[in-house]
């Protein structure tokens, strides 16, 4: 018997019997689970933000055995991750409210990182992602994370004031 006092713990059923096939401790503070576009959980495994202690960071673990295949962040994120998001090929897009970023499903390699302030992400039906830190969101590219247009929201009313395009 293991003890995990005070850690939350993944866990993989089967969905067959529900029987417990791995389990992986984490020290999670704040934590985002993207789900794929298919509305699963993503198949290979799970990208999640475990703060584990003063060291925000993004961990992917396998979803065969649930060991940890990489991890991300631990030198470059100052904060616990607010928002996190899967693009159309499951790579990771996140924020911790100073930056937003891209990072690889297959192995954890940094794709971009922008300074951009947001306290959540939406992707677009474009696949482009809505950054936004309201009454303010930038429209940033996918590919690049350059920011491609801009917002400002009317406070309490829920309508756009001003829409740009860069």
């Amino acid at each position: 018997q293991q003890d995990y006092n005070d850690a939350f713990v993944m866990l993989k059923l089967s969905g067959e019997d529900g029987a417990e096939r791995w389990r992986h401790k984490i020290s999670v503070q704040s934590a985002s689970y993207p789900i794929h576009s298919t509305g699963e959980i993503l198949p290979d495994g799970i990208v999640f933000s475990d703060a584990g202690g003063n060291s925000p960071r993004l961990v992917k673990l396998s979803g065969s055995d649930g060991h940890e295949t990489w991890r991300y962040g631990e030198a470059s994120l100052s904060h616990p991750i607010k928002a996190m998001l899967l693009d159309e090929s499951s790579n990771s897009i996140f924020s911790d409210g100073e930056v937003v970023a891209k990072v690889a499903l297959l192995n954890g390699a940094e794709i971009w990182i922008a300074p951009r302030s947001a306290e959540s992400l939406l992707r677009e039906p474009s696949g482009d992602i809505l950054a936004v830190n309201f009454p303010h969101a930038a429209l940033l590219s996918t590919a690049t994370g350059q920011q491609i247009g801009e917002f400002d929201f009317m406070p309490g009313s829920g309508s756009c004031s001003r829409f740009s395009m860069d």
